[in-house]
């Protein structure tokens, strides 16, 4: 079919055993192919089922079953996906998808006909437009493929049927496909129990530039990015809004979540586990609002620099767990901060205070105030400090005394050579009480005491 316009009607009809592909559409020039073909059987072509070669072609495609054919079902560009409507049999085709082709895409739902589409080229929802995707809809991404939302993009999955966004290949690799690419999208933008995975060939699987209030991120997977997980960059228009609430994100080469320049993201009810570093900021006050879990980094739970402040939990139902990673689970910027209510894998304040990086480390940095903490049970895990902390040396001992508190059952003793840092137990002495005395040890000490509730 060769730019005949809106000329023809194909139905009830049976495409078959062709050399090449069953129906061709060639397009090239004006007018462009607009065919309705309806309720046909098509198949044991030796190709495509049918292939709309340019992107002037624009065929209503409905009720049809595209069967047994060598290559993909159907292949046409971005802006005539939404045409593929009705109810469609897509089965045994040697490619058994619909190939979509790059292009600038305008306002329409792209259907599940219970097969993937697989995106050959970059494509772009324009401002102004929005593209739907319909529940169960899987995106296979080819090599270096980029999803560009100008416009508006809603992926409303359910948690029966999930949106999928993943490589083409059969055995996919991280980084493999480029990104999500929410580039000062228009409002409205959702991903909604989606599955984002093996992405990250620049920019993390969901990049996010100067769009933070117009995108939600809730109920989905984003894994096995080349690169970050979600990259947020405000550098251009300033500092936005996003929330990020119910995901896991998790698997990703370098970091789960990094900010750039960015503002007041709510980030709930995830957990970000598994990349090198959970999180990154170096601006704005990211919110973890509550009940957070993030672990298990070879590197940093959360990284931390220049005045980056991000505000945690106000009371223990507000809870959030940073614990077991790797290098530390807190590495803090410039700013004062307050890390209230979070387990950080420990009770123990000397093990709390080894996995927080600060200013008892570094005076460039700012201070980590995380009393109180939690235990691993989301109860409260510390006792009130010791008030009127003496020290006394006669006789070669140094005798420690304190003021009792009333919820405590034991109290423990910690030591360093610096004022600011480097806290270990100090087991060279013996409890009585509320004192503690131990032979003096030669050199400069500087001394902390704990209450211990059991």
């Amino acid at each position: 079919m060769h730019d005949s316009g809106g000329n023809l009607s194909i139905s009830n009809s049976t495409i078959s055993y062709s050399g090449t592909e069953g129906i061709y559409l060639d397009d090239g020039g004006t007018p462009s192919s607009s065919p309705a073909i309806t309720d046909c059987e098509i198949h044991d072509n030796a190709t495509y089922g049918i292939y709309a070669s340019y992107g002037l072609s624009y065929p209503e495609i409905s009720g049809c079953t595209v069967a047994d054919n060598g290559g993909y079902a159907i292949r046409l560009y971005a802006d005539a996906v939404d045409r593929i409507t009705g109810e469609m049999v897509i089965t045994g085709n040697g490619n058994n998808a619909v190939c979509v082709d790059g292009m600038n895409i305008y306002s329409g739902t792209w259907l599940y006909h219970g097969v993937p589409h697989v995106l050959a080229g970059s494509a772009a929802v324009l401002n102004g437009e929005t593209l739907t995707l319909d529940p169960g809809c899987a995106l296979k991404m080819e090599a270096n493929v980029v999803l560009t939302i100008y416009g508006t993009l809603v992926a409303d999955g359910t948690p029966e049927e999930r949106i999928t966004f993943t490589s083409s290949q059969a055995s996919p690799t991280p980084g493999y496909w480029s990104r999500l690419d929410f580039r000062s999208a228009d409002p409205g933008c959702l991903l909604d129990h989606c599955d984002i995975a093996y992405g990250g060939g620049s920019y993390g699987n969901v990049y996010v530039h100067d769009s933070g209030g117009n995108l939600s991120i809730s109920n989905s997977t984003i894994s096995y990015s080349g690169t970050e997980g979600i990259y947020l960059d405000d550098t251009g228009a300033g500092p936005s809004t996003l929330t990020i609430s119910d995901c896991l994100i998790e698997h990703n080469s370098t970091y789960g979540i990094y900010c750039l320049n960015t503002g007041n993201h709510v980030i709930n009810e995830c957990v970000i586990r598994n990349n090198v570093t959970g999180f990154y900021s170096n601006y704005g006050s990211q919110q973890f609002l509550d009940n957070n879990r993030i672990y298990g980094h070879s590197g940093r739970g959360i990284l931390l620099s220049s005045s980056a402040a991000p505000v945690f939990g106000s009371t223990a139902d507000q809870w959030n767990d940073i614990y077991d990673n790797g290098e530390y689970n807190l590495y803090n910027g410039t700013a004062d901060i307050t890390a209230h209510y979070v387990w950080w894998g420990s009770t123990d304040p000397g093990v709390i205070e080894a996995s927080i990086y600060h200013e008892n480390d570094d005076p460039a940095l700012g201070l980590v105030g995380y009393t109180p903490w939690l235990d691993e049970g989301h109860g409260v895990g510390y006792v009130t400090a010791p008030a009127n902390l003496n020290i006394s040396v006669e006789d070669e001992i140094v005798t420690l005394t304190w003021d009792p508190v009333a919820e405590a059952t034991s109290y423990v003793v910690y030591s360093s050579s610096g004022a600011y840092g480097g806290y270990v137990e100090d087991l060279s002495g013996a409890y009585d009480g509320t004192s503690w005395s131990a032979p003096l040890s030669g050199d400069l000490r500087f001394y902390e005491v704990t209450a211990v509730a059991e």
